[in-house]
């Protein structure tokens, strides 16, 4: 069983991924040299872990956001990759998913998103909040899907589901909802405002095509 010690360094250490990733976005270093980003990455992880008025910056953060879901590790995991190890040679034994891939994954996230959110709201009579504690309807509906990712090739999804199941198993959270390990606000709100902004470039794209 994991402890209670180990629960808070892996909750810091998803806190301080999803910051990372953030602060490596808002500063527009993709543009810069490798080395100018390793170095805006070191400077971040130092901001973030060095205590301030007795409690690093990471506490503090933790305490405002609260624990971040797989989903969004994943993601941003992915994000902060594709910024420090871009042209990096793995020989073909490491490669971030594609386009096709991670709008697969939003996909389902949004589904889930309008499953879960709207009836832990209130706005229904079904608790589906209440499937994560063990419902063997909504486990299998997971393996079903994850199942049809696999072999649809889109491993990106198999991996999300696959490592949210694992890690609700080991309960590396204080949750023990399988819903807190798959997705949270965040990973809604960016999966939502992802794919409305593709279907609007895609929208506008054929406006363009059709008025040629």
């Amino acid at each position: 069983m994991i402890t209670d010690q180990v629960v808070s360094i892996f909750a810091l250490f998803g806190c301080g991924l999803v910051y990372l990733a953030a602060i490596l976005r808002w500063s527009w270093c993709r543009q810069y040299p490798l080395a100018v980003r390793w170095g805006v990455a070191i400077v971040g992880v130092i901001a973030l872990v060095v205590p301030v008025s007795g409690e690093s910056l990471l506490i503090l953060i933790r305490g405002f956001s609260g624990d971040f879901s797989v989903g969004t590790l994943l993601l941003c995991s992915i994000s902060i990759a594709s910024i420090l190890f871009v042209g990096f040679d793995f020989k073909g034994v490491i490669s971030l998913p594609n386009t096709r891939d991670r709008q697969l994954m939003l996909m389902v996230t949004v589904i889930m998103s309008l499953v879960l959110y709207p009836f832990a709201l209130g706005w229904g009579a079904v608790d589906t909040y209440g499937w994560g504690y063990g419902n063997l309807g909504f486990a299998l509906g997971l393996l079903l899907v994850c199942l049809a990712a696999w072999w649809a090739r889109f491993y990106l999804t198999v991996i999300w589901l696959s490592l949210s199941v694992v890690a609700y198993q080991l309960r590396i959270y204080e949750s023990n909802n399988v819903w807190d390990y798959l997705i949270d606000p965040f990973l809604m709100l960016y999966a939502m405002g992802y794919l409305v902004s593709c279907s609007v470039s895609k929208l506008m794209k054929l406006r363009v095509l059709n008025t040629a």
